[in-house]
């Protein structure tokens, strides 16, 4: 409950309100056996309603009216957000369980977000004497009606679909294969609210009505696994997480407030993309009893849109060594190298997309995140099994990072982790 506020206008913040929200829950769900199929479903319905605290900055002038009496200034104002949600999911899921050599399963989501109030109105806080009457003539005037208005967006509605298949199947006693493929949809498209609440002031409208707003992503993954001989086994994987941005792309104008607001700039929105692929080859061989030796290598291709690289590749070599020293007691110890390359670095590539074409980073300077690099990394575990289903681990990590082409900003850093520690418990029934 709030209360003892000044309160300039009755839509910013009002005394005396219960401030919370509630969540009323609806379920239902089903299972039905056909033949070798299991085919399960289930409804959900979430209903969030209430008040929420919230605050928004207006930003004020000195009243343009002779003899107004209010001079204003920049202020953060409280207000109570209304709470109206609805959101909705269903999930359909198939598998195939008849079989000790093949599983199979296939699945369906869908989840959708309705956000029954578009906007929230907010009344100028400044209180601008009532019998001020603003003169034509010049934008300032035009802002310092009593009556302004601003706009507050809510989280706009939107929706999402999945489609996703599980595949695992033993070709001989000794090699396995799994997949397993998604494919998604997500949209937003509300409906763009109004640039001002000033009804004397005709601002530029947004470049369309809407946001149209649809993002594509596919997930793949395929592996194989084997034991051609006894102390050796092999695996090798491919994974593509692909993420295809097909909303809409403007030139948005940006305004500081309706006064100032004659000649706006403009700025392109970037809906960026990425497509990651990784291959990688794993063997491992039992050297001893108790001791197994284990050596991989992984190459990593990642393209970007909008981004001062677009092209950023990775290989990677790792060995590791893992022995029992008792019963209940073993070790690890890992050792990584990584090269990391990008490609056709742009340091305005950014600030080209947005449409700016005076404006760079620093010659020099590289964002670390797609920067080419190398990483040297030592791990090493202890497992320690007091009890059956009761595990302690010990882990200590280092690592080293350089960036060869980075003249300014990070050019290196190291971590070292001494101690690290988890405790795992499990039981089975």
């Amino acid at each position: 409950s709030i209360t003892n506020v000044t309160n300039q206008a009755p839509a910013l913040l009002s005394t005396n309100r219960n401030v919370g929200t509630q969540r009323d829950i609806f379920t239902a769900g089903g299972k039905y056996q056909w033949q070798d199929w299991t085919i399960t479903s289930s409804i959900r319905r979430d209903h969030k309603y209430g008040l929420q605290e919230n605050s928004l900055a207006w930003l004020g002038t000195p009243s343009p009216i002779a003899n107004n009496g209010n001079i204003t200034n920049s202020a953060l104002s409280s207000f109570l957000q209304p709470i109206n949600y609805d959101t909705d999911r269903l999930d359909i899921t198939a598998v195939y369980g008849n079989s000790s050599r093949m599983q199979l399963l296939f699945g369906y989501v869908y989840s959708g977000f309705t956000d029954n109030n578009s906007t929230w109105q907010g009344y100028n806080p400044f209180g601008f004497t009532s019998n001020a009457t603003p003169a034509s003539g010049t934008a300032a005037n035009l802002a310092a009606s009593k009556n302004i208005t601003a706009s507050y967006t809510l989280p706009p509605s939107n929706m999402a679909q999945q489609v996703k298949a599980q595949f695992g199947y033993n070709l001989t006693p000794t090699t396995r294969i799994n997949a397993n493929l998604q494919y998604g949809v997500m949209n937003q498209d509300a409906t763009f609210t109004a640039s001002t609440g000033n009804a004397n002031f005709a601002p530029i409208g947004p470049p369309r009505s809407s946001f149209d707003g649809t993002i594509q992503t596919v997930f793949g993954n395929v592996a194989i696994s084997s034991m051609p001989l006894p102390k050796l086994d092999v695996r090798a994987s491919y994974t593509i997480d692909y993420r295809d941005n097909l909303s809409s792309r403007e030139a948005y104008r940006q305004y500081i407030n309706d006064a100032y607001s004659a000649n706006p700039s403009a700025l392109m929105n970037l809906p960026s993309s990425y497509n990651n692929q990784k291959a990688s080859l794993e063997v491992g061989y039992r050297i001893l009893p108790q001791t197994k030796l284990t050596v991989g290598y992984a190459y990593q291709t990642t393209h970007r849109t909008y981004s001062n690289t677009n092209d950023v590749s990775a290989a990677e070599l790792t060995a590791q060594v893992r022995t029992a020293l008792a019963d209940s007691l073993a070790a690890s110890v890992r050792y990584l190298h990584q090269d990391r390359w990008a490609g056709n670095y742009n340091p305005g590539g950014v600030f080209a997309a947005l449409g700016l074409t005076t404006t760079s980073d620093y010659f020099g300077y590289y964002n670390y995140y797609v920067a080419a690099r190398t990483r040297d990394e030592a791990k090493g575990t202890i497992d320690y099994m007091p009890l059956p289903g009761l595990t302690a681990s010990l882990v200590g990590k280092a690592d080293y990072d350089f960036y060869p082409v980075s003249a300014l900003g990070l050019k290196s850093n190291n971590n070292l982790d001494r101690k690290s520690t988890r405790l795992n418990s499990s039981h089975a029934n």
